[in-house]
């Protein structure tokens, strides 16, 4: 097998002692400073030259494998799919250019798993199934089953994010109405309120309280909320052990915990599954199964599973010993897989029962939930507006 050509930014002297400089593909430094030679060049200095991949999102990564595996499957060569992926992608700039930069570097003789180990939106596990497919000659099955996985991946991830964003955006809503009506509608009150000389009932002078409050200091507790808020993010990005602690305490959750658990269940079961079925050994599989559930508990004790699976330990007796995390049922399916040699077929299995499980809880939750809201929204409304008029209705039974 050929080496792979990169190409690097070089800098030399010609013949008469003029630096030059420029850009060039070779297989290394020697390979490069042959070639300059030939064109009377002394290489001075060289260093590869990195040509950055477009980002895209995971919609982005989840069409050009669904795309790519369907012409593959045609009989299309790797290079002439990715031409006609890249012409196909006129609409879609960072897309085409994605399949433009993969053709390029394919073509220099790079295969296709090292060119994405370049792109940090490709995952450790879509890199892994790519390499056993070039290597196992089957590419196109590889392809076909990574974008089954990412579309199931997307359905979970959009029906866990519709369960949550619902009542988000309730709450933002209901926080919007009642901010409005502090700071514009109870001042008008207070003035009518001033002219009747009465003392006016507890709960309308708390309203009238938390009016002025917000008047005098909103603005200064808004920018105050906007700092912390960014400090908070900041701190959360550069924090490791924040993120561990927040990943333990969303599965601790009362109600949302389960939930979360679940779908980590999920990604957990579905992705070990890919693998398996792609012939990679357990052990190794570990190592990419972790990250895809979202969640570094999870991760942890996948990487506490991976230790014990080398020390000799059956994957069941290692999912007993971190049962915290997952289910009897996963347990049991485990365990008659691997005393049935069907490992894949249950955990798939376990995927799409849990799977199934999870749906009739989000929608469970869901209904639950929104008659709660509505409770909750007119409480909190419905008490602002029976403070402002009850000292009018108290005028009138007085008159």
């Amino acid at each position: 097998m050929t080496e792979p050509t990169r190409t690097f930014r070089w800098q030399g002297r010609n013949l008469q002692g003029k630096p030059v400089s420029g850009e060039a593909m070779a297989v290394d430094p020697t390979a490069l400073q042959i070639t300059l030679a030939q064109s009377q060049i002394r290489l001075l200095h060289c260093q590869p030259l990195l040509v950055p991949l477009p980002r895209i999102g995971a919609r982005e990564r989840l069409l050009m494998t669904r795309q790519l595996a369907t012409l593959l499957q045609a009989g299309l060569p790797l290079l002439q799919a990715l031409t006609l992926l890249e012409k196909g992608q006129s609409g879609h700039k960072p897309l085409m250019q994605l399949a433009r930069t993969l053709r390029q570097k394919i073509e220099a003789g790079q295969p296709l798993n090292e060119v994405l180990l370049e792109h940090s939106d490709f995952p450790a596990l879509y890199i892994q199934l790519v390499a056993v497919g070039e290597m196992a000659g089957m590419l196109d099955s590889m392809l076909e089953r990574l974008a089954e996985h990412l579309e199931k991946a997307a359905v979970l991830q959009s029906r866990l994010r519709a369960a949550l964003t619902y009542p988000v955006a309730v709450l933002a809503i209901a926080t919007a109405v009642v901010g409005v009506i502090l700071f514009w509608v109870v001042p008008a009150f207070e003035n009518i309120f001033r002219s009747f000389n009465a003392e006016l009932p507890a709960v309308t002078r708390w309203v009238l309280g938390a009016s002025r409050w917000l008047a005098n200091h909103g603005v200064w507790c808004l920018l105050v909320a906007s700092l912390v808020s960014l400090f908070v993010r900041q701190a959360w990005q550069r924090s490791e052990p924040w993120k561990r602690r927040a990943d333990a305490l969303a599965l601790a959750l009362p109600i949302m915990g389960p939930l979360m658990r679940k779908a980590c269940q999920v990604r957990w079961a579905r992705t070990l599954a890919t693998l398996i079925g792609a012939g990679i050994p357990l052990v190794d599989a570990m190592e990419s199964v972790g990250p895809v559930t979202g969640n570094r508990s999870f991760a942890q004790a996948t990487q506490d599973i991976r230790l014990a699976l080398t020390r000799g330990q059956s994957l069941t007796l290692a999912l007993q010993q971190q049962s915290r995390f997952f289910s009897p049922l996963l347990i049991q399916m485990v365990q008659v897989g691997e005393e049935s040699g069907m490992l894949e077929a249950m955990l798939s299995k376990t995927a799409v029962f849990d799977e199934r499980e999870l749906d009739a809880h989000v929608a469970a939750l869901s209904g639950l939930m929104e008659p709660a809201l509505m409770v909750f929204l007119g409480l909190v409304i419905g008490g602002l507006v029976v403070a402002m008029y009850l000292p009018i209705f108290q005028l009138g039974q007085a008159l």
